[in-house]
């Protein structure tokens, strides 16, 4: 069938974008000290905000990378994944260029900011921006 062909692209990218964000939500779900200790490292959050973020961060990835499966809702998830990406990607450019040496909090402990990081999660944000503009053909 040609017209399932077509689709191939957006299969591929949600499955990849699906994976990133599942895996980096229940890493934070499954280690909230190590995530609210990298939250705080970025010393921009009061603890109300702190803890919002640390509550809410992992269930909006999660949702968002299980919706991209939703025919209803995957172009909405898509760009909440864009809006939250390029949010990511200034901050740990900014925490990088301000010479911070913390955790970015993307998968768990340990990786620290920095330019890898900074250009991991701009490639990512161009992937969900492809994906974005299938899902608005498709």
């Amino acid at each position: 069938m040609p017209g399932r062909k077509q689709h191939r692209p957006l299969i591929v990218l949600a499955t990849l974008l699906s994976a990133v964000f599942l895996t980096s939500g229940m890493s934070k779900i499954a280690d909230p000290g190590a995530f609210a200790g990298a939250v705080a490292g970025y010393g921009i959050w009061n603890d109300r905000g702190r803890s919002l973020v640390v509550a809410g961060l992992p269930l909006i990835e999660i949702t968002f990378a299980l919706a991209l499966w939703s025919r209803p809702f995957r172009f909405w998830a898509a760009a909440g994944l864009v809006a939250l990406t390029a949010s990511f990607t200034a901050l740990v450019t900014w925490a990088w260029m301000a010479g911070l040496r913390i955790p970015c909090g993307c998968f768990g402990p340990g990786e620290l900011v920095g330019p890898s990081t900074s250009i991991r999660d701009a490639a990512l944000l161009a992937i969900e921006v492809i994906y974005l503009r299938l899902c608005s053909k498709y």
